[in-house]
């Protein structure tokens, strides 16, 4: 599922981020999110966080708007352009015969 959306805050383990599209995330759902930060004046690149995160709150706003609470762990930003995804780790060891 592809979400879009504007971050409200972000913590240490969570972020609230404003929904924008007619996506629909579920209670429990696991997302990989991805934070893009734009250039600031006191840093040189864009800043990137790129996690999975799990889905822990979906709130309806009075304008019909929703926001979206997720949790994460082990969250770095990193500079964008040094931010690839990492690739999926193997289902077995190798180097095992049977």
């Amino acid at each position: 599922m592809e979400v879009a959306g504007t971050a409200v805050s972000i913590d240490t383990g969570s972020a609230v981020l404003a929904i924008l599209d007619p996506a629909n995330p579920k209670l429990g759902d696991v997302i990989d999110l991805e934070l893009q930060l734009p250039v600031h004046t006191s840093r040189p690149a864009a800043r990137c966080l790129a996690v999975r995160a799990k889905v822990a709150q979906v709130v309806e706003m009075r304008d019909g708007t929703r926001q979206m609470t997720v949790q994460f762990r082990k969250a770095a930003f990193k500079d964008s352009e040094k931010a690839p995804r990492k690739p999926p780790k193997a289902a077995a060891a190798k180097g095992w015969e049977m």
